[in-house]
């Protein structure tokens, strides 16, 4: 079993130094609340960097870049209060620099709960020469204190991934089978492409079975503005072959499920004698639970932005949970290298998971 060790701050920076890509204390700072690229340590020659996460700036600054998604859990906040303790910095001094997706960090995906509890510097070994910082002497650990983004939030001028804009940029609109996994039999766009602001329709690439987070195909409407866009999509006329699915329809198989779980099954394991204990009872409590469809529905729905570079590559915005994994699926997509690929993480308006998926 794994023990979380407390350093001090002098062995801290010694052996975060020494750590390089594997440790994942970090925090991330998006362009919605704030400046999104390098800091001035990477420009000061007299500023300190012991490893990809933190700077020193030469101006006192501390720079924490995050490897890690925002999406409401606060992780931007308590992420730089363990470092911050550990580095005896001044609260006021820090600035939070998002990380793009990029190996060097190690493992960028926010799931699970997982960002503090996977720390790498657990597995560090325990300093001999210099003692541990007492937990009276905390700072910042385990205080109660205000969100980073807490106001961003509650005034509206947090960034997610489906506020990001670029100049000439257009907007994509996608009509979707209505059961999952069909396909598209054929497309009128005529009078989708007749309204005012749409400047293209295109069918995508047709679901691959089995689905699991793969893309699920549709029709995509092209314009300059929203409004065109969603219009254009409302007026397409579309033939669908719905597929396997086509015939699902919920109370059968809720029949289904129920009548499955109160037949007969075959015993994988048995201990005891069970049948023996319902009959010798004094009183048997039987119920059947069932639970509906669920819709997976954060505040805001997954949303990405992407332009071509001069030099062939592209630069995508996205509220992703897993900005390496988005690269990996662009590079794919295009068909160039992944290095070619930056991918720029936003304010997530709520994950569960689902947006650790690139589709």
């Amino acid at each position: 079993m794994s023990e979380l060790r407390h350093i001090s701050r002098r062995e801290f920076l010694k052996r975060t130094g020494q750590a390089g890509g594997g440790l994942v204390l970090a925090l991330t700072f998006t362009a919605g609340c704030g400046r999104a690229g390098p800091g001035p340590a990477s420009q000061g020659a007299a500023s300190v960097a012991p490893n990809v996460y933190v700077n020193v700036r030469n101006d006192g600054i501390v720079e924490i870049i995050c490897h890690r998604s925002e999406m409401g859990q606060g992780i931007r906040t308590c992420l730089p209060q363990i470092i911050a303790d550990e580095m005896d910095a001044d609260w006021d001094r820090i600035e939070l620099i998002q990380a793009l997706g990029d190996a060097k960090y190690g493992d960028q995906n926010t799931d699970g709960s997982t960002s503090i509890r996977n720390d790498s510097a657990a597995e560090l070994e325990a300093p001999s020469e210099a003692p541990f910082k007492s937990r009276e002497d905390y700072r910042y650990i385990g205080k109660s204190m205000d969100t980073i983004d807490g106001f961003a939030f509650t005034t509206g001028q947090a960034i997610y991934g489906i506020d990001t804009v670029l100049p000439d940029m257009l907007y994509a609109s996608i009509e979707r089978c209505p059961a999952s996994g069909g396909t598209v039999v054929s497309v009128d766009d005529t009078k989708a492409r007749a309204v005012s602001g749409v400047l293209d329709v295109i069918k995508l690439p047709d679901p691959t079975s089995p689905l699991l987070f793969n893309v699920l195909g549709g029709v995509a409407v092209l314009a300059s503005n929203t409004w065109a866009a969603q219009k254009g999509r409302e007026a397409l006329q579309i033939e669908w072959d719905r597929g396997a699915n086509g015939a699902h329809e919920s109370v059968a198989y809720r029949q289904a499920l129920v009548k499955s779980v109160t037949s007969q099954g075959n015993p994988v394991l048995t201990r005891g004698d069970a049948a023996a204990a319902f009959k010798t009872a004094k009183s048997v409590h039987e119920a059947v639970y069932y639970a509906p469809y669920l819709s997976q529905a954060p505040m805001e729905p997954p949303a990405a932005i992407a332009r071509i570079t001069e030099d062939g590559g592209c630069e995508a915005w996205a509220c992703t949970q897993n900005p390496q994994a988005a690269q990996d699926t662009v590079a794919a997509t295009l068909g160039i290298d992944k290095e070619k690929v930056k991918v720029h993480v936003t304010l997530l308006g709520g994950g569960f998971g689902r947006k650790s998926k690139a589709r």
